[in-house]
């Protein structure tokens, strides 16, 4: 069996809260995430509004043997029904400088309304070769009721 070694390679592909970039160019990746709980629905009082999931995806990838030049990454968020629809579809031109320690990195804020449980799945494409899938998992949870008068008093 060969492998193609050439690239690009992944370096790392997931979910997270926050992405802060510092003056030198180097990055923090805050709150890494695989897993969101939503509430039920009917469970919560109406009126309430549940809101969105917002998180940071990221994705990086160093060039290895690929030329300088300008390549397509496609990223699909689809559902746990793998016959449905993806939710979601995004198309990155990025330039890559030639180099195989030189990279580059997709950082696209998300922003979800998902009411179904299961699991998800990110497809990541570079050009028209997939080159992962990130899983995450929606739970739905009914929240906890409150005893007739409101919250309890805390105990001395």
């Amino acid at each position: 069996m060969s492998e193609d070694l050439s690239g690009p390679h992944l370096q790392a592909a997931y979910l997270c809260e926050k992405v802060l970039i510092e003056q030198d160019g180097v990055a923090s990746f805050i709150r890494v995430i695989d897993r969101f709980m939503r509430p039920r629905k009917g469970a919560l009082p109406f009126g309430t509004q549940v809101m969105p999931i917002q998180v940071m995806l990221v994705v990086v990838f160093k060039a290895g043997d690929l030329p300088t030049g300008t390549y397509k990454v496609k990223i699909t968020i689809n559902p746990p029904d793998p016959n449905a629809p993806p939710l979601m579809k995004m198309e990155n031109d990025v330039f890559v400088e030639g180099g195989p320690d030189r990279g580059f990195a997709i950082i696209n804020p998300v922003v979800m309304s998902l009411d179904d449980e299961g699991l998800y799945w990110i497809d990541v494409w570079f050009e028209d070769k997939k080159a992962t899938r990130v899983p995450f998992r929606v739970v739905l949870v009914s929240p906890p009721s409150l005893p007739a008068g409101g919250l309890p008093s805390p105990q001395h």
